[in-house]
């Protein structure tokens, strides 16, 4: 069985308090956990700092369609 590096919130858990969690990665910036959020708490979505994404994703940033 692989094995989960985070807890997994719950979506109807996550709901009331997003604006919190998408507080808590600006703040902290890239060092911030990632907030990993799913339906009957299978992994679906994952919150993280821009920073922290930029990072994964090598330095690209995609540009925005007009």
């Amino acid at each position: 069985m692989a094995r989960r590096p985070h807890d997994v919130l719950a979506t109807r858990e996550g709901r009331p308090h997003l604006p919190a969690l998408l507080e808590r990665p600006g703040e902290a910036g890239a060092d911030a956990e990632p907030v990993v959020i799913g339906a009957r708490r299978r992994p679906e979505a994952v919150v993280l700092s821009y920073e922290r994404y930029l990072k994964l994703a090598g330095g690209r940033e995609r540009r925005a369609r007009p």
